[in-house]
């Protein structure tokens, strides 16, 4: 079996240290191009930086002991068990792909149900929901990169399908709560902060991209303007106002 270099570190998230090292490489990229220089700047690499420090806050880090101190408060305020349930769930360290958009995925035609992953450059250990919450980001990805437009609104899975997702995948884990109700609508809240931290990715990811990729007829600074700006903010909004996706009521704190 494939068996890649980072996992001879064990079971740590590196996404942090991943988001660190990308952010000071971002950091270095520059154009002499006025209008391209003036784009970049309007980006804002130092308000990315401080969205990128708050997140951390809400998803395991060292911030936080890894997700203990995040676990310790949701059973004091809460008082619901299938919520930390959930936070200890998707905050577990697995081996994650972590680039789960729908090209990534072979489903075969025919009897055979298994699927397969492939292109596995950016695979690491991080929490199981960081790789959850990035294939559901994929979705308005895949219509930003075909039509131009982010518009997580209208192409952000709805609750009902994240649900339904979450119940199939804790089935194949042979979790014991997996057609679990409320369990899943907890997990649903507890993903949409991995959603932040896994749209911050592609935003500074972009910009490196920008600076350094051969490739010359793709618009990546508009690709980090939409995802920052119609992404990554409209996903906060909806962290914020306790909305599971698509505006639905939800009790994120």
């Amino acid at each position: 079996a494939f068996v890649p270099r980072r996992l001879k570190r064990g079971m740590e998230i590196l996404l942090w240290e991943q988001l660190d090292g990308w952010l000071k490489t971002a950091r270095g990229v520059s154009f002499q191009d006025p209008a391209q220089a003036k784009r970049l700047q309007e980006l804002d690499l130092d308000l990315i930086e401080q969205e990128l420090q708050w997140v951390r806050q809400q998803l395991p880090s060292p911030d936080n002991n890894w997700g203990a101190a995040l676990l310790k408060s949701a059973n004091s305020e809460s008082g619901d068990p299938t919520f930390r349930a959930a936070q200890q769930a998707l905050y577990q360290p697995v081996f994650c792909h972590n680039d789960l958009l729908a090209g990534n995925v072979m489903v075969p035609i025919g009897k055979a149900q298994i699927c397969r992953f492939i292109d596995f450059e950016y695979a690491s250990v991080n929490s199981a929901g960081l790789d959850i919450a990035n294939h559901f980001t994929a979705a308005p990805e895949s219509y930003l990169i075909t039509f131009g437009t982010l518009d997580p609104d209208k192409d952000f899975p709805k609750p009902e399908v994240i649900e339904k997702w979450m119940e199939f995948y804790f089935d194949g884990r042979a979790h014991p709560s997996a057609h679990d109700p409320v369990f899943l609508r907890n997990c649903r809240e507890v993903t949409m902060g991995f959603v932040l931290a896994a749209e911050l990715r592609w935003v500074i990811w972009g910009v490196i991209q920008a600076g350094y990729s051969p490739v010359a007829d793709f618009d990546y600074l508009d690709y980090c303007n939409q995802r920052f700006n119609r992404g990554y903010m409209k996903y906060k909004e909806w962290y914020l106002k306790g909305s599971g996706s698509g505006g639905e009521e939800c009790s994120i704190q």
